[in-house]
Order: structure tokens, then C-alpha cells, then sequence
């Protein structure tokens, strides 16, 4: 929790950084949606192989990239949860979806 509220609130461009490389999907989609993290970090991000962490760096109004992405029903594209509760193992839209 401590490196996910760090991520949201930070203006420090060198941990924004340190924390862009996180093995947890959302870290890396809260440092995405943070409007302080530089514009580097933001195009690395926005081919993040998680869709939702990816989605929200291409959003984030400091982006200046633009991205298709193939399958934008998907639900983690359009995913809104908080990063504090999400937990994508266990999201039964994203289940749903699976199984359609």
C-alpha cells in the first residue's frame, strides 16, 4: 500500500521512474495515471502488456502518444476500479469475458 499511495501522490520524477518497473500491474497503472511522471515513462508505460496500465498512460493529458488498441472491450482497457482494490484475479467481468 505504501508504494501505491507513494505512486499517486509523488512529484519526484526519479521515483516515478524506480516505481514504473514494478512487477505489480497496479503501481505501474497509478504511476500511469499520475500527471507528474514524465513523458518517457509515460510512452514505456503505454505498451505495458497489462491493457489497464497501458489505457491509462495513453490518457494521461501529459501523453502526447496516441494507440489503438485491438480489443478496447475489453474489460481491463476500460477497467475504472481503484488501484487500492483491484484485484484482477479475481474480477468476474474479466472472468465473463474469458469465457464469452
Amino acid at each position: 500500500m505504501c508504494e501505491l499511495k507513494l505512486a499517486k501522490s509523488t512529484n519526484d520524477i526519479e521515483v516515478l521512474r524506480k516505481l514504473s518497473n514494478s512487477v505489480y500491474s497496479n503501481i505501474r497503472r497509478v504511476v500511469a495515471r499520475n500527471t507528474n511522471t514524465p513523458k518517457d515513462v509515460l510512452k514505456k508505460l503505454s505498451f505495458d502488456p497489462v491493457l489497464n496500465v497501458s489505457y491509462m498512460a495513453i490518457n494521461n493529458p501529459n501523453n502526447n502518444l496516441s494507440r489503438k488498441f485491438q480489443n478496447s472491450s475489453h474489460p481491463c482497457v476500460q477497467c475504472s476500479e481503484d488501484e487500492y482494490s483491484l484485484e484482477c484475479s479475481s474480477c468476474q467481468i474479466l472472468e465473463d469475458f474469458k469465457l464469452a
